[in-house]
């Protein structure tokens, strides 16, 4: 591998890095470089950074990587060969699996009403005729409706992963596209999405993508219909920004 650029004095530099293999695939950010080995694993360096292994929470290595994207803020995301995604924490350079959000529909349950039961009518008679009220007929009435409660799994099923600014998009191979992160200027194409958004998301598009790509602070994707959209910050996309900055969904 060669890398090249400014070094901390703003003098221009090019020299080779020596890594422990053979690298297969590179990527660079705004501070930081990486690569992928032969053996699967990935490695990171800077400046100022010595070349590290990316490894998972228990210190071993992170095994089978297969893609690295590196955003514009040093925003870090790996893909295996199975299809998972793994995101870099840059403190302690540990890769953790993406979390997807799905929405779990909660089923209502029928209650069922008890029979009703004869009243008889008020009369001054000492015996009198029984007569039963009219009493609806007895039916089942769902309980009051739940909230659907979000459930979490792992992201897997990625054929393509890209890194923005602060924020991850993934593009599985079903077409579906999930993002996640900050969601500054519309980033992440998710209607109400205020702030950082942890667990990815599935953003709406009217079919399914073939190809996906982030900028600094918006994306754009390519359907398998050829059509492409775009989200995100609008000067960014050349769409005017007469009516708003940002493009919040596709």
């Amino acid at each position: 591998v060669l890398q090249w650029g400014y070094n901390n004095l703003s003098i221009p530099i090019q020299k080779q890095v020596a890594l422990d293999g053979n690298a297969v695939e590179i990527a660079a950010g705004a501070d930081t470089c990486m690569a992928i080995l032969e053996s699967g694993n990935a490695v990171i360096w800077s400046n100022i950074l010595n070349r590290r292994f990316i490894r998972r929470p228990d210190g071993t290595y992170l095994p089978n990587v297969k893609e690295v994207s590196v955003g514009s803020n040093d925003f870090i995301l790996l893909r295996d060969t199975s299809g998972k995604v793994y995101s870099v924490d840059v403190s302690d350079y540990t890769a953790r699996p993406v979390k997807r959000e799905i929405i779990n529909t909660v089923t209502p349950t029928l209650t069922p009403v008890p029979s009703p039961t004869e009243t008889p009518i008020p009369t001054d008679d000492p015996d009198p005729e029984v007569t039963p009220t009219n009493t609806p007929e007895p039916t089942n009435t769902p309980e009051p409706t739940q909230t659907p409660a979000p459930v979490l799994e792992d992201l897997t099923g990625v054929v393509e992963i890209s890194a923005g600014r602060n924020f991850g998009v993934a593009l599985l191979s079903s077409g579906d596209v999930y993002t996640w992160g900050n969601s500054q200027n519309g980033a992440l194409g998710i209607v109400g999405a205020i702030g950082i958004i942890p667990d990815a998301r599935k953003v709406n598009l009217p079919g399914p993508a073939r190809r996906i790509s982030a900028g600094s602070e918006h994306t754009i994707a390519v359907l398998q219909s050829n059509a492409l959209y775009g989200w995100g910050k609008r000067a960014a996309l050349g769409l005017s920004t007469s009516s708003s900055s940002f493009q919040p969904t596709p």
